[in-house]
């Protein structure tokens, strides 16, 4: 289920005594534990009977140990374990051993991901009250930006929508920001155009390219040479040095061949191994199939050609543009092609 779902149930009293909140999209476990919190633990009893642990940090011991304490007071104790992914899987596996679907009180498990293949997570998901919270996808997160607009009473267009990721990137927690800031300064009822987007955003700490630069390098490896164009001159009109917009499009072509070449080990290993979250990456392995390695060798080559070019005196902008259709230009590789 989703934060609609958990909130709809929470609504009617159906309720467990573990629930598994599992994803990486921060504004929505942010939500999903607070709504736990309301409802098992409301008021000034959050103070008394509100326990958090970090996977990393704690026991399993430990948090059996805060689910057995009595509550003070109130009915529920909440214990919340975060990070339950950095638990070494001996600890993972002692502590489900000793949970019960009727314990007295309620534990809430915190995830980027579960490793679905071992015992501890599959006695989870027997156990527990499911509630996903994955990113939003590059062609829903414009939708996800106004839904949360009006959650926090602002009408917003998709353009302006859009706007905002262009400027503020595809992390949740820092579009959610801007979008409380847009509220702030438009009180209730407010309407949010591009305009107006465009001018507060651009005063806050968002930076152009997260996700406009992921547009671009999925529409050079997907051979859109005109989409790759006319995203980076909109980079470019957002005021990105052109050395910084190549010096993301290295990165991007860097992380291509990790994907392609981690493809056997899979999106989580090969997000933990560029420290970064498992969306991106799954995205990145889509982008790296359609590319052979000695094609993303080549482009890496011409990158660095481009960079040579550029710090020699070559006119920047013209430099990009010849990149950009010089990468986006090339075939891809046949069907079952592993170089």
């Amino acid at each position: 289920m989703h934060v609609a779902e958990l909130k709809r149930r929470l609504r009617e009293d159906k309720v467990s005594s573990v629930y598994l909140i599992e994803g990486t999209d921060v504004v929505a476990r942010q939500q999903a534990v607070a709504l736990l919190t309301e409802h098992f633990c409301p008021g000034e009893l959050n103070a008394w009977n509100v326990q958090e642990l970090i996977g990393a940090q704690t026991t399993a011991q430990e948090v059996v140990a805060a689910v057995k304490t009595a509550p003070f007071l109130g009915e529920v104790r909440l214990v919340v374990l975060r990070d339950f992914h950095e638990m070494p899987s001996s600890e993972q596996q002692a502590l489900v051993q000793e949970l019960k679907p009727d314990q007295e009180n309620v534990l809430v498990i915190v995830t980027d991901s579960l490793d679905k293949r071992t015992k501890a997570a599959q006695t989870i998901l027997r156990l527990a009250a499911h509630v996903e919270v994955a990113e939003p996808d590059p062609d829903s997160i414009v939708s996800w930006v106004q839904l949360n607009a009006r959650e926090q009473g602002v009408n917003m267009t998709s353009a302006a929508a859009q706007r905002l990721v262009d400027i503020a990137g595809s992390d949740t927690g820092f579009l959610y920001q801007e979008i409380v800031k847009l509220a702030t300064f438009l009180g209730p009822g407010g309407k949010a155009d591009e305009e107006l987007v465009g001018r507060l955003a651009a005063r806050g700490e968002a930076k152009t390219g997260q996700f406009t630069i992921f547009r671009l390098t999925e529409s050079i490896a997907e051979g859109q040479t005109s989409t790759a164009l006319s995203l980076l001159a909109e980079l470019l009109d957002a005021g990105e040095p052109p050395l910084r917009v190549l010096a993301m499009i290295a990165r991007q072509y860097r992380l291509l061949l990790l994907a392609k070449a981690r493809a056997a080990d899979g999106v989580a290993a090969a997000a933990r191994e560029a420290g970064m979250k498992q969306y991106p990456m799954q995205r990145l392995f889509g982008q790296a199939r359609r590319l052979s390695t000695d094609q993303i060798a080549a482009g890496m080559e011409a990158i660095l050609a481009t960079d040579i070019a550029i710090k020699s005196g070559v006119e920047a902008v013209g430099a990009l543009q010849m990149l950009v259709v010089s990468l986006s230009e090339r075939k891809t590789p046949d069907v079952g092609d592993g170089r």
